[in-house]
């Protein structure tokens, strides 16, 4: 590391360019002219094949420039070389690594690229399977990648098939550490974009192994080959954006306790109490529903100190915690943090906070089953959205899908299913095809359209939904689990039992990992697993499960809410059917 930032950089700058050159202009293969790299050992034999023209590193000496490689840069030859260099001074000044003794292996320097372009000008293609090989014997022996991404939101490593594919080998390898990085800059520029939740999705869910850029055709089709045998080009493309959503989700929590270490005093800190929140957030969207409760909770405490109870961004804080505190299924104590929140934010100019306020509440107020009062909220919410955002605005969309769904289960189902679509062409239009809430308005279209018995048509909307999940939120997330669940459901009201039982069985799954064991979603999967098993006739494992969710809703919603009570019609309806068949 140390030759690298001081030696290798001043070299490159003697050669009359500068760090913000990619490596493909540094060192150009397809010119006979010798570029920086080439250059070094031009005059120098080979210590592996006898031959004139040395790789870059078998000219380099002494220990605090050189030696085994301690980890293995993963990079595009359109990184610059300055980018590259930052990439790794930050990661070893985040794991206080020395630079004299943290050495890398690097292919522009580590390969002999006296070689490589002695190849190309003679027509010789290494075969794939062989630079393959070299490639994992590497990772094995070095036991530690590090994959570069930058610029963070557009990296170049996503575009190139052997970065996706060198990045999957590493994860795959159970003997390899593989660790993200990007230059200081692009991780302040990440943490700054948690403002727009939707930038954040985006670049959450690049990977497209399908569509990524390879020199030679046939390491393309090589590569493709063996993805398409092995994970296929979904099961690649959601490890390696769990991968990174993963090492997102790490930075930005870091980044809230660097702060909180550094600083002097944070209780009245109004600058870190919005970092808090805007993390809380996004940990909220990710179904990290306990980190966004505690982010909300110091937001708050410090907001109320710095800014007083009633202030805006106070109470917003308090509607945060209320939604959190909803999707954990603390409804009651949830209402009274939404209420505050209104409260306090009735004193101001209506505006969007406002319009989230009553939002909330009728979101709370459906899941309490009292839908002519959540009704209401969501009207008064889409009334102010509409003035204050506009028609067309995601959050109008929410607006007209929510109340979509409170006229679904009044049995309203042609103005819900006109609400749907209202919201799923605004979210198109807005957000696009692969957005989290494009995902919701087709997973409600689908679970409507299955109520209504057009089969076909839901599970084409449901499985669209789950495809964007997969994909953007990843294969363990709450509501990955509810587009398994639906698919489950709607399979079992058509009569494919054995397929519609492996569905429900993965969305449980699902949903007791991330959820836990008491929560109402996993309840739904209980009853709908049991309503399954009861059509196959296997009555008493059927009844198991029916009475697991009845016992989760009596603990979570109380008797007299109306999805309790149809737990007891569904354990009724078993052994009724039971006692005729008599087949246990």
């Amino acid at each position: 590391m140390h030759w690298l930032k001081y030696g290798f950089l001043d070299e490159v700058k003697e050669a009359g360019l500068d760090e913000s050159n990619p490596i493909y202009k540094i060192e150009n293969l397809s010119q006979v002219k010798n570029g920086v790299i080439r250059n070094k050992g031009k005059d120098v034999i080979c210590p592996h094949d006898g031959k004139n023209g040395a790789a870059y590193v078998d000219c380099v000496s002494g220990k605090d420039n050189v030696g085994p490689a301690t980890i293995m840069l993963s990079y595009g030859w359109g990184n610059s070389i300055g980018d590259i260099v930052d990439t790794l001074t930050d990661y070893c000044n985040s794991y206080q690594l020395e630079f004299k003794r943290t050495y890398i292996w690097i292919c522009c320097l580590c390969v002999n690229q006296h070689r490589v372009a002695e190849n190309k000008r003679n027509g010789v293609e290494v075969q794939f399977q062989e630079f393959h090989d070299i490639f994992r014997d590497r990772v094995t022996g070095i036991g530690h990648v590090v994959a570069m991404m930058s610029p963070w939101d557009k990296p170049v490593y996503l575009t190139r098939l052997w970065c996706i594919f060198e990045l999957y080998t590493a994860n795959e390898n159970e003997h390899c550490e593989v660790t993200i990085a990007m230059p200081s800059s692009d991780r302040k520029k990440m943490i700054e974009a948690i403002t727009n939740i939707n930038v954040l999705y985006e670049a959450l869910g690049r990977t497209k192994v399908q569509d990524a850029k390879a020199s030679e055709k046939a390491d393309r089709e090589r590569i493709l080959e063996i993805v398409e045998k092995g994970p296929g080009f979904s099961g690649l493309n959601n490890q390696v954006n769990d991968l990174l959503r993963q090492w997102v989700k790490d930075r930005i929590i870091e980044a809230v306790q660097s702060y909180e270490a550094e600083a002097t005093d944070i209780s009245s800190d109004a600058e870190f109490a919005s970092l808090c929140s805007k993390v809380g957030y996004v940990m909220q969207n990710q179904g990290e529903s306990d980190d966004a409760l505690i982010l909300h909770k110091k937001s708050l405490k410090i907001r109320q100190k710095a800014l007083g109870e009633k202030h805006h961004e106070t109470a917003v804080s308090h509607n945060n915690i209320g939604m959190v505190l909803e999707n954990k299924g603390d409804y009651d104590t949830a209402l009274v943090q939404l209420k505050t929140g209104l409260t306090i934010l009735k004193m101001f100019k209506e505006n969007s906070d406002t319009a989230t306020s009553y939002y909330g509440i009728g979101f709370v107020l459906a899941k309490k089953g009292e839908y002519e009062e959540a009704l209401e909220m969501y009207k008064k919410s889409l009334e102010i959205r509409k003035k204050v955002l506009g028609q067309n605005h995601p959050d109008t969309a929410t607006c007209y899908n929510n109340i979509g769904t409170v006229l679904r289960d009044e049995g309203e189902s042609k103005e819900a299913l006109d609400m749907y679509r209202k919201a799923l062409t605004i979210r198109k239009n807005v957000l696009g095809n692969d957005h989290p809430d494009t995902a919701i308005s087709h997973n409600h279209l689908g679970f409507l359209l299955g109520k209504k018995g057009k089969f076909s048509d839901a599970l084409i909307e449901l499985r669209q939904a789950l495809a964007i999940r997969e994909k953007v939120l990843g294969t363990d997330h709450r509501e990955t689990a509810t587009s398994h669940h639906n698919i489950g459901v709607v399979l079992g009201n058509k009569g494919e039992l054995s397929e519609a039982l492996e569905e429900l069985k993965i969305g449980l799954e699902i949903r007791q990992k991330v959820l836990g064991f008491n929560r109402r979603a996993t309840a739904d999967s209980h009853d709908s697993i049991g309503i399954v098993l009861g059509k196959q006739g296997l009555f008493s494992i059927a009844l198991l499960e029916l009475r697991k969710g009845l016992e989760i809703r009596q603990k979570v919603l109380g008797e007299d809410h109306p999805v309790t009570s149809n737990s007891k019609v569904n354990i009724d309806v078993v052994l009724k059917e039971r006692k005729i068949n008599c087949t246990e």
